[in-house]
């Protein structure tokens, strides 16, 4: 199975190729929204719950 590092990994070397701005945005938010989910997963695995707090709303507004 491929975990979201490797992802990660695979979308950066994608965006060091030659591609066009729309594309290059396009990687980097799917790169960033998988950052955000890696946190979520790591927060809640390893501390307290950020169900209320400011990182959980500005996930949810990445995600909307």
């Amino acid at each position: 199975m491929i975990t979201s590092r490797q992802v990660v990994k695979i979308i950066n070397e994608e965006l060091t190729k030659d591609l066009n701005d729309e594309a290059r945005v396009v990687l980097s938010r799917v790169k960033d929204k998988i950052e955000i989910l890696e946190e979520i997963d790591y927060v809640s695995q390893y501390k307290q719950p950020v169900f209320e707090g400011d990182a959980f709303k500005e996930a949810e507004k990445m995600f909307k």
